[in-house]
């Protein structure tokens, strides 16, 4: 038995050694289209550097990242932790009926930077007391879908943030949609696989919009873009054995004219069909500033947001002569300045709530 024993850890420590090599040697992967982010560079590293350990992290990272096989490996990982009957995997909960649902607890919450944010945009509102101002957030997947989350899944407490909000927001208009998200129980309005809302979610929240502006809504057919979608969650998990997603489009009612920073493009960018990050479809992705026109209605919508507003623009655009959005993590003017500029009309502030709690480029814009 311990000829055995001696015999199994010389394999595995010469299979280790086997892959260290081979991490080395062969050419480093800049990015990983399966974890959706780019991965560690080999590191340039100099006698001083290696002789005072300062480098460590650099080279942990570089031999983890790069690691031969690292997907089959993690692959491995995620099926042995779920056969162990694990629900918690890298900050994701492992779902009912296929859900993957993003793991924020209460600690997870910035509260200061929450009430922070409100008060600014109640003072913008305040400053702005001609034009409606509208607070949407949209609460996290695992709010609305509860019945999918795993036995014991703690989660950040909702009620007491949308309360704070209407407290501390008394300029403008907080809406909140989570009775109309969780009273529709027959559509899929979150992915299973992504931390953002369908087309079908933020068709709801259109409408909400719409109606409390006493602007008419038009429903929308929806298309089928794609069925072979895996998200954020995914990319985090990366369970061989998930589903795929579907994404769908809002038929548009006409040819938008569309600026993304400037540069004219359009609203659905359908070569993202054959990039792994298929919610790309909308916009491409995020810029600074989105200028669309050509909707026939009237006035000019500003909507202040995060990626959540991509998906919701197409059941909105029709209904205003102009809509433009603005993402502070990649704008650097002043929304006051922009809003009296253009002649706003109405403002949407449009976050999913905990990315809101956690935002820090808000502020920065509304100086």
């Amino acid at each position: 038995m311990n000829k055995l024993y001696t015999i199994s850890g010389c394999l595995l420590l010469a299979f280790a050694a086997l892959l260290g090599i081979l991490t080395l040697c062969l050419p480093s992967k800049e990015y990983s289209e399966n974890e959706n982010r780019y991965l560690q560079p080999r590191p340039a590293l100099s006698a001083k550097e290696l002789l005072s350990g300062s480098a460590q992290e650099d080279i942990q990272a570089f031999m983890n990242d790069q690691i031969p096989g690292r997907d089959m490996f993690n692959s491995l990982a995620v099926r042995v932790q779920k056969l162990l009957g694990k629900r918690d995997i890298s900050d994701v909960y492992i779902g009912a009926d296929g859900y993957y649902l993003e793991k924020v607890t209460r600690t997870d919450i910035d509260i200061a930077r929450f009430e922070k944010n409100i008060r600014r945009i109640n003072d913008f509102a305040g400053e702005h007391a001609d034009i409606p101002v509208t607070l949407m957030l949209v609460p996290t997947a695992g709010i609305v879908l509860g019945e999918e989350l795993p036995a014991h899944a703690e989660m950040y407490d909702a009620d007491t943030l949308y309360s704070r909000a209407n407290e501390l927001a008394d300029n403008a208009l907080v809406l909140d949609i989570r009775e109309a998200l969780c009273g529709d129980k027959d559509e899929q309005l979150y992915y299973r696989t992504d931390h953002h809302w369908t087309s079908r979610g933020a068709r709801l929240g259109a409408r909400a919009y719409l109606e409390q502006m006493g602007r008419e809504y038009r429903d929308r057919e929806l298309i089928l873009f794609s069925d072979e979608f895996r998200g954020t969650l995914y990319s985090k998990v990366l369970d061989p054995d998930s589903e795929y997603d579907r994404v769908e489009l809002a038929a548009l009612p006409c040819d938008f004219n569309v600026k993304l920073d400037g540069e004219n493009s359009e609203l659905y960018h359908r070569e993202a069909s054959s990039e792994k990050d298929k919610y790309k479809v909308f916009f491409g992705g995020n810029y600074s500033h989105v200028d669309i026109s050509g909707g026939g209605g009237a006035g000019t919508l500003m909507i202040v947001k995060d990626s959540f507003a991509n998906c919701f623009v197409p059941f909105v655009a029709d209904s205003y002569e102009r809509v433009i959005m603005v993402d502070p993590r990649y704008y650097s003017g002043s929304l006051a300045e922009l809003a009296d500029s253009q002649e706003v009309s109405e403002v949407l502030f449009l976050y999913e709530l905990s990315n809101f709690c956690g935002d820090s480029y808000l502020l920065r814009t509304m100086i």
